[in-house]
């Protein structure tokens, strides 16, 4: 695979060379907008892709826990696979500008490799596209339901139920901790993480524009294990 092999040597020039490689995946349309951008505003568009992608590259290395060297070929998932998320990630990349879900693109790529999800590459997949649709705002919102799930997982549920009942977030209990947001606007956060199949939202007795309660789905679950930082 050509994008990891010009990953070859340390540092920065490694990084630097494989921009050279992943510069013809760019779609035809973004590399136009580039060049206008930069003729039309004095601005260093093209720069700020590069930023970009060597911070993921370089959070990817990290994740590997060594220097990528020569040649390096999937240990566990297909080529096609790999190949695909590849893709995907660093179409994301390129317009993701918060440092902290071009990490969560890289945790994603590197654990994506191993024993535990080499035959659920569509779950895979499936969790990275959902990422990708995650909004600044949403994720404000996610990392709530991120943090109570890791919280209610190391103390460790006896049964379904319970864990059920401690991962739940109602919108009053997102509102002590968002305060700049009104129900109003956090239920339409929470409503849109719902449709990108990461919460569920539950059937309660108000039944009004400021209540809600929410648990977290699978997909959430998964997005976990293959995002978090430990």
């Amino acid at each position: 695979m050509p994008i990891i092999r010009a990953m070859a040597g340390k540092g920065r020039a490694a990084s630097e060379l494989a921009l050279r490689v992943i510069a013809p995946w760019l779609p035809a349309p973004l590399r136009a907008a580039l060049v206008i951008v930069e003729k039309a505003f004095a601005v260093d568009a093209a720069g700020l892709v590069e930023q970009r992608i060597v911070h993921f590259i370089e959070a990817w290395r990290r994740e590997l826990r060594q220097q990528v060297e020569g040649q390096y070929h999937p240990q566990y998932l297909d080529a096609q696979s790999f190949t695909q998320l590849l893709i995907l990630a660093i179409d994301a990349v390129i317009k993701e500008r918060l440092a902290d879900k071009r990490a969560m693109y890289a945790r994603l790529l590197a654990r994506a490799d191993t024993p535990e999800w080499a035959h659920k590459a569509p779950r895979v997949e499936e969790v990275l596209v959902a990422l990708i649709q995650v909004s600044e705002a949403d994720l404000r919102i996610l990392q709530k339901f991120i943090a109570r799930v890791r919280a209610v997982q190391r103390i460790g549920p006896k049964s379904e139920r319970e864990y059920v009942d401690r991962t739940r977030i109602t919108v009053e209990g997102l509102r002590r901790d968002l305060l700049d947001l009104t129900p109003i606007a956090l239920k339409t956060y929470a409503a849109r993480l719902e449709r990108l199949g990461l919460v569920l939202s539950l059937i309660t007795a108000a039944n009004d524009l400021e209540s809600g309660e929410y648990v977290p789905t699978h997909l959430l679950e998964e997005l976990i294990a293959l995002t978090s930082d430990d």
